[in-house]
């Protein structure tokens, strides 16, 4: 996916049946969307969201839950829909080969401070999938024994879009 999708709460059917990004994801996973949903078409046992682990990845990741929440509710429903967490970050002691990784900033900053009392504490925050090592990135997304992974479900979604309120998700 390049850019941000489509805001799917706020468009019609037909805008979100011809929007690119949607159109080939709703093919994919093979079911359709509400009204036309229909289980027996899905291709897959779940469906695994990925994103960048800084703002706009984030804001990305909600506008596809989005989708979700208001196009196929019933993946939700089934707790068909899990979002990858990738690092957000690592931390290493200068001079030392093992690096750590952090999924959040509040985890950042502490390992940081835990890490501090062996030496010079280098910190490194990732700015996108891109920007995270290509062995990093299977280890800590793609291998199932490894990653970090949450189920969504319906509730969470409108939990986010309560929280969003009236904050325009383009």
């Amino acid at each position: 996916m390049q850019g941000k999708p489509l805001n799917a709460m706020k468009a019609s059917r037909e805008k979100v049946a011809g929007h690119p990004l949607f159109s080939a994801l709703t093919a994919a996973i093979g079911t359709g969307i509400d009204p036309h949903f229909d289980a027996a078409g899905l291709r897959y046992d779940r469906i695994l969201v990925l994103m960048d682990p800084d703002a706009d990845g984030i804001h990305c990741g909600v506008l596809l839950l989005m989708f979700f929440h208001r196009w196929m509710p019933q993946l939700l429903d089934a707790g068909r829909v899990e979002v990858v967490r990738p690092p957000w970050g690592e931390v290493a002691v200068a001079g030392e080969p093992t690096v750590q990784h952090a999924f959040s900033d509040p985890q950042l900053v502490a390992l940081a401070a835990e890490m501090q009392v062996r030496g010079n504490v280098v910190t490194r925050r990732y700015r996108g999938l891109a920007a995270i090592d290509a062995t990093i990135l299977r280890d800590t997304c793609l291998v199932s024994a490894t990653r970090k992974i949450d189920r969504v479900t319906s509730a969470e979604v409108e939990a986010m879009i309560e929280m969003l309120g009236s904050y325009d998700l383009g």
